[in-house]
């Protein structure tokens, strides 16, 4: 594409399309599209190669920066461009749902639609979805199984006789005993669980004076339960540090992992992370940028901040946006000092783990991006596994030996490392002779029978 094919563009917030034989192979936003798209026509890098690929350009004029935010992210999840920083997968995540009724229940969703019902998530592990599920259903006398919207039934169920519901659907609960309920579950699911805890240690008090031992047993055997369920695998942090959200960000070569900790209540509630396997043109903070807008645009609640670990171009506009979906003010902030510091490091570490074991997945099946290099750099036809390489050494024309270094799916194998002494050229080196010796050797004999045949030899 030429810059005299460009259409002249406004000087307006919008989103443009970048294409190639029709199809879109970038999508972006710009506070003043004529600027932005101009600096492809001038770039370098991954810039440039958009530029030099598309043979077309369609752009959208939107009212203001945040509406372009929006319709980019619709666009990328549609379109799914071949130049933007993607997550791993499109999956979507499970979301806990407690539906907009006068009796509401809790229901797992993978949807979240405008219903005036409350969500939390998304939950990257199902599992743990599934077990706050269980743990609401057995502490909190929630209906369970009446549908929704609610239908009536003649007789309770099995729930009711155990004390795990209170049965508004044959009309039994009472509206306020159930409405105490769902707020108790909303504080769990929100985080305040010492709140929770705290309320439901007075209450018991209570009704033990009150002589109502058999509700004091109940609300016993709520706080164990919730306090056996948050007292493992979860981090206690300062109390002052209130609702938060951590990013932490690790790189290496075209992949990327973003880890995010969720701090409620100077508690650690729960983690959420993100692998990225085309990010090698892409600076940190495009990547970065690609997991705010895949994560918050959907999740629910939004903390009051939001700790960065590196400005980015649209910052503020995503603070904006969020601040728009919680309907109070949401803070994009990347700290200076202090222990908001070292959460973002410890969820930089946490994303340097998480990318470490998604690499080694990637090894086991022969996709470490190291071998895929190799594979376009040279032409092969398919990806190798097993790599061995070759040299020989001399001391002075004496002491000939040869080696033999081994790889399997990117990494070293170091138990199959050989080397072997050299006959017939003490004296008179020949690296060539010694090389047909070193390579004839290894496929002949024990050696050919105790190792693997290898996919690349490396000479």
């Amino acid at each position: 594409m030429k810059a005299s094919d460009l259409p002249r563009l406004p000087t307006r917030p919008g989103v443009y399309l970048w294409k190639r034989g029709g199809r879109v192979i970038y999508v972006g936003k710009a506070k003043n599209l004529r600027a932005r798209v101009n600096h492809y026509a001038h770039g370098e890098d991954k810039a440039g190669r958009i530029f030099a690929e598309a043979d077309a350009l369609e752009f959208i004029v939107t009212r203001d920066e945040v509406e372009a935010l929006l319709l980019e992210a619709n666009l990328i999840k549609a379109h799914r461009p071949e130049f933007n920083v993607l997550m791993k997968d499109d999956k979507h995540y499970p979301f806990l749902k407690l539906t907009n009724e006068a009796f509401p229940m809790l229901v797992v969703t993978r949807r979240v639609e405008n219903d005036g019902a409350r969500y939390w998530g998304p939950f990257p592990d199902a599992g743990a979805v599934r077990r706050i599920k269980r743990l609401v259903d057995r502490v909190f006398p929630l209906r369970k199984n009446s549908g929704v919207p609610m239908k009536k039934r003649r007789r309770p169920c099995l729930n009711h006789a155990m004390g795990r519901c209170l049965a508004p659907c044959v009309d039994r609960a009472d509206p306020e005993e159930y409405a105490r309920a769902v707020r108790r579950v909303e504080q769990l699911l929100d985080g305040r669980v010492d709140d929770l805890l705290d309320e439901l240690a007075a209450r018991m008090e209570e009704a033990a004076r009150a002589q109502h031992f058999e509700l004091a047993a109940e609300l016993r055997d709520q706080i164990r339960a919730l306090e056996r369920f948050f007292a493992s695998g979860q981090q206690a942090y300062a109390v002052q540090l209130g609702d938060l959200d951590a990013v932490g960000l690790a790189r290496r070569g075209p992949y990327a992992m973003v880890q995010l900790f969720q701090i409620r209540g100077g508690r650690m509630l729960g983690r959420t992370s993100r692998f990225v396997e085309n990010a090698g043109e892409a600076t940190d903070a495009e990547v970065l940028e690609a997991f705010l807008r895949d994560y918050y645009l959907v999740a629910s609640p939004l903390p009051p901040l939001v700790l960065l670990p590196l400005a980015t171009e649209g910052q503020g506009v995503f603070a904006r946006v969020l601040s728009q979906r919680a309907g109070r003010r949401v803070e994009l902030r990347v700290p200076k000092r202090g222990e908001k510091v070292r959460l973002v490091e410890f969820a930089a570490q946490n994303a340097r783990a998480g990318l470490e074991t998604e690499l080694a997945r990637l090894e086991k099946r022969g996709d470490h991006p190291a071998l895929i290099r190799l594979e376009q750099a040279l032409g092969l036809s398919r990806r190798p596994w097993r790599i061995e390489g070759y040299d020989v050494s001399n001391l002075f024309g004496t002491a000939v030996v040869a080696s033999i270094a081994v790889f399997e799916g990117g990494r070293p194998k170091k138990s199959q490392y050989r080397r072997m002494r050299i006959r017939g050229l003490a004296g008179k080196p020949d690296d060539y002779k010694a090389m047909e010796e070193a390579v004839y050797r290894r496929f002949t004999g024990s050696l050919q029978a105790k190792m693997e045949s290898p996919d690349l030899l490396l000479i």
